[in-house]
């Protein structure tokens, strides 16, 4: 026998997938509630059935030597029926009294139990027991499984149409998955329950938005084989597909079988098509998509595609074109959303240096716009020590000067052994007294500079009168950037996380 699990797929979140835990810790709870009253059921049953079958054994002696086949087909309440029908429905016997009171019993049971009572069934229609039955399941095993699928595809659906688009998603796979089993058996009776017809839908999703995503699985070999246990990876147009042909296949004996292979069907297509028309009418992308995706096509950068790695588009596109700063600060707000910290902030610096380097290469982007980005993304003591004092530089340039004071404190406090520190404490004071035009905190970075740098070229005995020239011996900023330690690249383009 041959058992496979989802472990995991190879594409990123950013968010916790909090409805997804919420679903998993509700189910969950359900079963361990509602497994106690199923196995107190199941007992009181055996314990009739036991009772009932003690005083059925003369009759059922007397079937067995007319048909020894019967029994082999034959479940407990066809064969309590026929005794009844045959035997004890007009008998005054006393051990017949007392099998129709236990009969009585049984029945009352049966008709009560949990499943019947919050199960779907196809013949009884009840929106509610529909709603229902999706948090229901038949054992540890059903539940174990398909909480793994859950949570192996849900997290990856929910980070990128967040908890509300999920959640929609899943109830409509759940409502489609009953509704198809319904339409396959309108008259069963039989209840059916479990998340596998909501989770088939995700999986169907999960198929057309993220086919090449590879997905991990633990396999289990039993009886033993030469490696019983172990790991493999697919892609999501491998298995998934191979998943929805081994549910038509188990369909044709759906009528046998305790597993809705129906249900299962019909979630699966339902997820599959929503997928599929959104991206056809093209609002899969604009409602759908990571934040970088949605500044795409305003950019003038490609559309980030969901089911290939990031790192594999990324490397694509600046290899294609590795002097557009811009395409390096897309691609590193890309990677930021996605929690890739490394990557994003190796990018940013690639795009700065670049920037610098080659203004002409900025396409649009510049210094103050980047700098507003990475403040808000909590990135700028991510910077190089050369690409932070030249930002700082830059927005003094450009008239900047609260930023840029900031900015050159920031590279004063994270290297203070800097070349261009001196510089850096400099250039604020000047900007805190005629910029800022915050004359008390320009007099205290002016004793900071008298304590930090007494013996320096520029000692600044006394502070000069603004509009006064600056002293000639500080070094340019040219000097300082060339001085500054160079963004470190080659072999760092990508890191792994």
């Amino acid at each position: 026998m041959f058992f496979t699990f989802p472990i995991r797929t190879e594409k990123e979140t950013v968010k916790l997938p909090y409805l997804t835990m919420g679903l998993i810790i509700l189910n969950l709870t359900v079963w361990i509630y509602t497994d106690k009253i199923v196995r107190r059921e199941t007992r009181e049953l055996a314990e009739l059935n036991g009772r009932l079958t003690s005083i059925e054994m003369p009759y059922l002696r007397q079937i067995h030597e007319q048909d020894p086949e019967y029994f082999q087909t034959a479940r407990f309440e066809q064969v309590h029926e026929r005794f009844y029908a045959e035997v004890a429905k007009d008998s005054w016997k006393p051990e017949h009294e007392e099998w129709r009171s236990l009969y009585a019993d049984y029945r009352n049971l049966m008709e009560n139990r949990l499943f019947m009572r919050w199960g779907f069934i196809p013949g009884r229609f009840s929106l509610v027991n529909l709603i229902i039955s999706l948090f229901l399941h038949a054992g540890f095993m059903h539940l174990f499984g398909n909480m793994l699928f859950l949570w192996a595809v849900g997290c990856n659906l929910e980070d990128d149409w967040g908890w509300w688009g999920f959640g929609i998603c899943y109830l409509l796979s759940g409502i489609s998955a009953w509704g198809l089993h319904m339409l396959r058996a309108p008259d069963s009776l039989v209840p059916g329950v479990g998340a596998s017809g909501a989770i088939a839908g995700i999986m169907g999703v999960f198929l057309v938005k993220y086919y090449g995503v590879k997905m991990k699985f633990l396999y289990i070999f039993l009886p033993r084989f030469w490696k019983p246990v172990g790991f493999f990876t697919a892609r999501a147009y491998v298995v998934l597909p191979v998943w929805f042909l081994l549910q038509l296949i188990g369909a044709r004996s759906a009528g046998e079988s305790g597993t809705a292979y129906w249900a299962h069907i019909g979630g699966f297509v339902f997820g599959a098509f929503v997928a599929g028309s959104l991206k056809m009418i093209g609002l899969g992308e604009g409602l759908f998509d990571a934040p970088a995706s949605l500044a795409a096509a305003a950019a003038g950068m490609p559309r980030i595609d969901p089911a290939v790695p990031l790192v594999k588009q990324a490397r694509a596109a600046l290899e294609g074109d590795p002097r557009n700063a811009r395409k390096y600060f897309f691609y590193g707000r890309a990677f930021a959303t996605r929690g890739m910290e490394k990557n994003a902030a190796l990018l940013y610096n690639m795009g700065l240096d670049i920037l610098f380097r080659s203004p002409g290469s900025a396409n649009g982007a510049s210094p103050a716009a980047v700098f507003r980005e990475l403040s808000g993304l909590g990135y700028l003591d991510r910077l190089s020590e050369k690409n932070l004092y030249r930002l700082a530089a830059a927005l003094e340039k450009g008239g900047i000067g609260q930023e840029a004071v900031s900015l050159y404190m920031m590279y004063a406090n994270q290297y203070p052994s800097g070349r261009a520190r001196e510089k850096s404490l400099t250039q604020s004071y000047f900007l805190l007294r005629d910029r800022v035009g915050d004359a008390g905190k320009a007099a205290q970075m002016l004793e900071y500079l008298k304590r930090e740098y007494p013996d320096s070229g520029f000692a600044l005995q006394a502070q000069p009168e603004p509009g006064e020239a600056r002293p000639a011996a500080l070094p340019s900023k040219s000097a300082v950037a060339q001085s500054a330690a160079p963004v470190e690249t080659e072999g760092a383009f990508f890191v792994a996380e």
